[in-house]
C-alpha cells in the first residue's frame, strides 16, 4: 500500500521538478498615457500631425487592430485614412474638460469612425490617448506620432 501511494508521489516530484522555470512575462503595454500635456495651448500644438493607430483598448479577447491613421490640420480638421483610404472627414475642437482635454467633432456615427466621435483626449509630445467610454466598456485608442 505504501508502495502505491509513494511511486506516483515521486513522479509527481519528478515532473514537478523538471517542468519548473523561471520566466518573465513583459509587462504589458498600458493604454493610458503616463505623462501628457494638462496646458490647453500645449495640447492644441502637439495635437495637428499624423498618428498611427498603434493600440486599441477594448474588452473583446483579440480584437483585430484596424489600420488606421488620422491627419489633424491647423485647420482644426480630421481627415480619417483606414487601409489607405479616406473614410472619413470632420471638423474639431479641442477644449479643456473637467478632467482631460476633450475632442468635439462633427462625426456622424458610423461603426468605422469611433476615434474621432467627441472622445476624451490625452496628449504627449509622442502619443495621444482616444478614450471614448472605456469607464463604460467602450473602447480607447493610442496612437503614436508618425509625423
Amino acid at each position: 500500500m505504501l508502495k502505491q501511494t509513494l511511486i506516483p508521489f515521486i513522479i509527481l516530484l519528478i515532473l514537478g521538478f523538471s517542468g519548473c522555470r523561471k520566466s518573465v512575462e513583459p509587462e504589458p503595454e498600458t493604454c493610458y498615457l503616463e505623462t501628457y500635456a494638462t496646458d490647453l495651448s500645449q495640447a492644441k500644438t502637439w495635437f495637428v500631425g499624423e498618428w498611427k493607430l498603434t493600440q486599441q483598448c477594448v474588452m473583446l479577447a483579440g480584437a483585430k487592430l484596424p489600420d488606421v491613421k488620422l491627419i489633424i490640420d491647423k485647420n482644426n480638421q480630421i481627415t480619417v485614412i483606414e487601409n489607405e483610404k479616406q473614410i472619413d472627414k470632420v471638423d474639431y475642437e479641442l477644449i479643456k474638460g473637467q478632467y482631460d482635454m476633450l475632442l468635439k467633432t462633427n462625426a456622424e456615427p458610423r461603426s468605422d469612425n469611433w476615434y474621432v466621435r467627441n472622445p476624451s483626449v490625452r496628449i504627449s509630445s509622442s502619443e495621444i490617448f482616444l478614450d471614448v467610454g472605456m469607464a463604460y466598456d467602450g473602447p480607447g485608442y493610442k496612437f503614436k506620432r508618425v509625423r
